[in-house]
């Protein structure tokens, strides 16, 4: 069974689960949308040099050779893909350890309660250390967390209230 300060923090973990989860399944698909552009773009670009080449106008094939480039290296630097993976893999963590908290709020009077609530949040430590890297965007953070209080009140509010 857990004490009144435990259950807190199980219902705090749900919700800051819960809100990472979306934040990261968000980010993962702004990442992979970043990369398809700039591979269209690259695509686009580097198929309207050859175009371009054939009437023989200098000044267009330059510019466009330089904006084929520029899109190629801003998808070398940028590393979407990599970090479109990255925040896939901790959206997928995050949903998880939220599943965990769901399953021990909705027995806080079983025996192991406890332990599965230290392992849990044993496994938010390390995710926190993972998502270090990955940029933090505070209004997309606040509209996911305003997202996540609704659908909590929704489903549980006459519990959270008593």
């Amino acid at each position: 069974m857990l004490s009144e300060a435990q259950i807190r923090r199980v219902w705090e973990g749900l919700f800051e689960a819960k809100v990472r989860a979306n934040y990261f399944a968000e980010l993962s698909r702004k990442y992979q949308d970043r990369q398809s552009l700039a591979t269209g773009l690259s695509v686009f670009f580097a198929t309207g040099v050859v175009v371009t080449l054939l009437p023989s106008n200098p000044p267009l094939s330059f510019a466009i050779s330089l904006l084929a480039a520029s899109v190629s290296l801003y998808s070398l630097v940028a590393q979407n893909s990599t970090r479109a993976l990255e925040s896939a893999d901790l959206y997928r963590r995050w949903d998880k350890m939220a599943a965990e908290y769901q399953g021990i709020w909705e027995n806080v009077l079983a025996e192991d309660a406890a332990a599965r609530l230290q392992a849990t949040d044993d496994k938010v430590r390390e995710a926190g250390r993972s998502s270090v890297p990955l940029p933090a965007n505070e209004r997309s953070l606040l509209r996911w967390q305003e997202h996540v209080e609704q659908e909590l009140a929704t489903r549980w509010g006459e519990v959270i209230a008593a």
